[in-house]
């Protein structure tokens, strides 16, 4: 249930990113938020709080920048998950 959790938001992130639509940015923020937070992927949370903040602030610039990081330890995650689940 994680893995899909974080691998729909994270397509929905993706999607959001590419479409500049900040709303929905905001919307896959926050499940990150709280799913990484669940589960105690803490870079995953902390990226997901800076790209929040940015969305509140309406800055699409820094959304940009921080967001790559994040994707990728949304994938760090996400193998971390798998091998866990296939252990």
């Amino acid at each position: 249930k994680v893995d899909e959790d974080v691998r729909a938001a994270r397509d929905r992130l993706r999607k959001a990113l590419e479409a500049e639509d900040i709303d929905s940015i905001g919307s896959a923020s926050h499940i990150l938020i709280s799913v990484a937070g669940a589960v105690g992927a803490a870079r995953v949370a902390q990226g997901a709080q800076r790209i929040n903040l940015a969305v509140n602030r309406r800055d699409l610039a820094a959304i940009r920048q921080a967001a790559p990081a994040m994707l990728e330890d949304i994938e760090r995650m996400l193998e971390f998950v798998g091998h866990r689940l296939n252990a």
